[in-house]
């Protein structure tokens, strides 16, 4: 892992499974919003865990939805680790992947809680 202005750098993106080309691009916009390198950096290793799920499960990127983030997330805790984020965690990437025209995502509930705890509004 290299460094990039505090933030780490993953060399092997296929460490991310099928989410590996999206990783520099979501950094970017999570630092352009106002995260601090180090959140961005604990975002980062939560995609890759995702990916590495979505690899198992035979899923591509453009297949991902909320329905397999909370698959995911229920995955993790079955499977007893000891820090599960919540929904609200993804929908920050699920956007992401919106707006970068892989995915079709409907604006979901958690979208609205999301924008208000953003670092740019300073609120939350």
């Amino acid at each position: 892992m290299l460094r990039d202005g505090g933030v780490a750098v993953y060399e092997n993106r296929r460490k991310s499974g099928p989410l590996g080309p999206f990783v520099e691009g979501y950094r970017s916009r999570l630092l352009s919003v106002g995260y601090t390198p180090g959140t961005v950096e604990g975002i980062l290793k939560v995609l890759g865990q995702l990916g590495r799920w979505m690899q198992t499960e035979g899923l591509e990127p453009a297949e991902l939805n909320e329905a397999h983030v909370e698959r995911f997330l229920t995955a993790r805790r079955g499977e007893g680790h000891p820090k599960v984020p919540g929904m609200r965690s993804f929908v920050a990437l699920l956007e992401y992947l919106r707006d970068e025209h892989v995915i079709r995502l409907s604006l979901c509930s958690h979208r609205r809680r999301w924008r208000s705890w953003s670092p740019a509004t300073g609120s939350g």
